[in-house]
Order: structure tokens, then sequence, then C-alpha cells
């Protein structure tokens, strides 16, 4: 009855329909929007130096195509961060299918990863802008 304030009418209300996301993902989102922008304007595209945790990694296997591992690191993330982070994951598993095997393994790191970036911050962005699912089970 309550899902427009998640189920929690006392602590948030939003009768209007205008808050795009759940109050507590919103330090999450920010969080992890200041790490894709740090990891791309070093252009390091890796998370598994510094303070960014490796969170997940997709594999592009010669004939059974993409696999996505998720370690633990993705699990600590809201709901909200864990959808952009597949949406990450995504875009590595389209590439693989695309390019095939060999290609994918030959592409530079660089194109792959900006690619999947832009599409996690877009991911980041709409769900701030409301744009897309938000408050998703918790």
């Amino acid at each position: 009855m309550y899902a427009y304030v998640n189920d929690s009418p006392i602590n948030f209300s939003d009768s209007f329909g205008l808050y795009p996301c759940c109050p507590q993902d919103i330090p999450g989102i920010l969080e992890r929007m200041k790490d894709i922008l740090n990891i791309t304007s070093n252009q390091t595209y890796t998370e598994s130096s510094g303070d960014v945790e490796y969170v997940a990694e997709t594999r592009c296997w010669p004939v059974f195509g993409p696999q996505v591992i998720y370690f633990s690191g993705y699990f600590t993330f809201n709901p909200s961060v864990r959808r952009c982070l597949s949406e990450h994951e995504n875009v590595h598993a389209k590439q693989c299918r695309a390019f095939g095997f060999w290609n994918y393994v030959n592409t530079s790191h660089h194109v792959k990863e900006m690619e999947a970036y832009a599409a996690e911050l877009k991911c980041l962005q709409d769900k701030l802008n409301g744009n897309g699912e938000c408050c998703e089970a918790q």
C-alpha cells in the first residue's frame, strides 16, 4: 500500500512521486559515481588497485561465450548500485558475443571498459533522475 514511500510513510513521504530513488540508496550511488569518475579519469580501468574493490568479472570463453562472476564485494552495495554494476558486466557479455572470443581478448581493455563504465554511469544517473526502477527489493 505504501510502496511509493518504501513502506515507511512516517519516515518518508513522496505524495507526488517526485523522488526517484530510495533515500538510503543515494549515498551509495554517489560514492559509486565518484569511484567510476576516478577510475576513468586516471585511465587505469581497473578496480583491483587503490581503494576500489574488485567486485565482478566477465570471462569470455571460446565455446560457451560470456560468464559473469560476482565476487563478495558486489553484495556489499545497495540494490540500486548492484543493478548498475550488473549493467556494466552486461556490456562485457554483449561485447563477448559481438566480438567473439578471439577478438574480445584482443580488443583493448580501454575500449571495453570505457563502454562498460559509460553504461554503469548512465544507469546510476538514471536512478538519481528517476528514470528506471529504484527501491528494488532489499
